[in-house]
């Protein structure tokens, strides 16, 4: 019976350590744009709008076809196309699996436009990236940057072929690579700020979650404070500035000078970084001053601790203790 139940372990054991391998088998090359966006794979209002040259950098990691184990040293390039069509399409006599979609003149479908991204007749290897017009990656899905952003959720693909003396047919392809991209062209909501509490060089601020829309898949905040008075010889010599990006409420200002009266706005961000205006200025106003706040209790008390088996008064029971403790304080004053 013990024999029979460490042969189950064991191969359950080796179904497990086979999957990663399985996995690497199968998967197919990705493109990604570089940027800093929670949604890095979009393309913004302002990217798409009339009139704009944005561009972005992309990088590949190609999964190679047709027999061959990486890129060829002589004769290899990389196109990019963009295209309203998966790749791996079969509707023209032209592409096979592992191909990037064809211009179909015929039809009019499988529109792309192509770009050679690195070519290279020496013993230098291929480039995996390149910086591309976003615009002309729209053109290439079928979308004319002159009637502006196409509908918001729209899906293009972009498709990085590995082909040998630039010439792209199913015997000389070598590599592929692709990735869904989506247009995102809704703005947020401007973000209420609800309240402004004071901390040591810091203010704290709190804004209404339920306002913000949801839809446009807001995710993050960025703060701006200003000063606008003093009430003592403080001054803040550096003018507006802006903190964040926050996730979550309430965040902390910090890096301001206390007795200098500021005001802050908030602003909201959607995943592909459409942003809305600032919320109005001379509502919402703080001043930081030497106060022993939250903030303070936390870090004296260890708060940098992440919790776990071994947290102490730090983790998570003692974070819970600390706001109690800073209620009380709070009442007897």
């Amino acid at each position: 019976m013990q024999n029979r139940a460490r042969m189950r372990r064991a191969l359950a054991l080796v179904t497990l350590l086979s999957v990663p391998a399985s996995a690497l088998a199968q998967a197919v090359g990705s493109v990604t744009f570089q940027n800093n966006r929670v949604n890095p794979n979009t393309i913004n209002a302002g990217e798409c709008a009339v009139g704009s040259n944005a561009t972005v950098l992309v990088r590949w990691t190609p999964q190679f076809i047709n027999n061959a184990v990486g890129a060829p040293v002589s004769g290899g390039s990389y196109i990019v196309y963009g295209t309203n069509t998966a790749p791996g399409s079969t509707t023209t006599t032209t592409t096979t699996a592992g191909q990037c979609p064809v211009q179909n003149t015929s039809s009019g479908n499988n529109i792309l436009v192509g770009i050679v991204v690195d070519t290279t007749n020496s013993s230098a290897p291929l480039s995996t990236s390149a910086t591309i017009s976003l615009p002309l990656l729209l053109q290439g899905a079928g979308f004319s940057q002159a009637s502006g952003c196409p509908p918001d959720g729209t899906t293009v693909y972009i498709c990085v072929q590995g082909v040998l003396n630039d010439i792209n047919s199913s015997t000389n392809n070598f590599a592929i690579a692709s990735a869904a991209v989506t247009v995102r062209t809704v703005f947020p909501s401007v973000p209420v700020i609800t309240r402004v509490t004071p901390g040591d060089g810091a203010l704290n601020v709190y804004w209404d979650a339920a306002t913000l829309d949801t839809a446009a898949q807001t995710v993050n905040i960025e703060l701006m404070a200003t000063p606008i008075g003093t009430t003592t010889s403080s001054v803040d010599t550096l003018g507006p500035r802006t903190r964040g990006k926050f996730s979550a409420s309430p965040a902390r200002f910090e890096g301001l000078v206390n007795t200098v009266i500021y005001y802050m706005q908030a602003q909201a961000f959607t995943d592909a970084d459409n942003a809305s205006t600032f919320s109005p200025a001379f509502i919402n106003t703080g001043m930081p001053e030497h106060v022993f706040d939250f903030w303070d209790i936390y870090k004296n008390d260890g708060g940098r601790e992440t919790g776990g088996c071994g947290a102490g008064a730090a983790g998570p029971v003692g974070l819970g203790i600390l706001l109690a403790t800073l209620a009380l304080i709070r009442r007897r004053k």
